[in-house]
């Protein structure tokens, strides 16, 4: 019987990718003027929202080549693509988060 397991490699990259990426695209902003703030976050959010939708298309792209691969033979994936998701989105909320609150933070340092 076939597994398809998670791919760590994958879900570690979702961790570092969108962080960074959304944290290069709000500071852009926040260095600007006080008042970019907001809209540095906000760019920064929808950088890690579209990385992070980038990382939902590999993971179905894989289970479908899986699944179609070992179509006649039995196969097992340890995590539904539901629960493969789910991680993924919980990476983002997370990313979203953090860079929210460090445009928090270089908010409060600039008054």
């Amino acid at each position: 019987m076939k597994t398809l397991d998670l791919n760590w490699w994958r879900i570690g990259l979702a961790f570092v990718v969108p962080t960074l990426l959304g944290w290069v695209v709000a500071r852009l902003f926040w260095r600007r003027r006080r008042a970019d703030t907001m809209m540095g976050s906000v760019l920064g959010g929808g950088a890690i929202f579209a990385a992070i939708l980038i990382f939902f298309a590999g993971e179905y792209i894989e289970i479908t080549r899986f699944q179609i691969a070992f179509a006649g033979v039995p196969y097992k994936v340890r995590l539904g693509e539901f629960n493969r998701f789910v991680i993924y989105a919980f990476i983002g909320f997370f990313d979203v988060a953090a860079v929210y609150l460090l445009g928090l933070s270089h908010e409060e340092r600039q008054r």
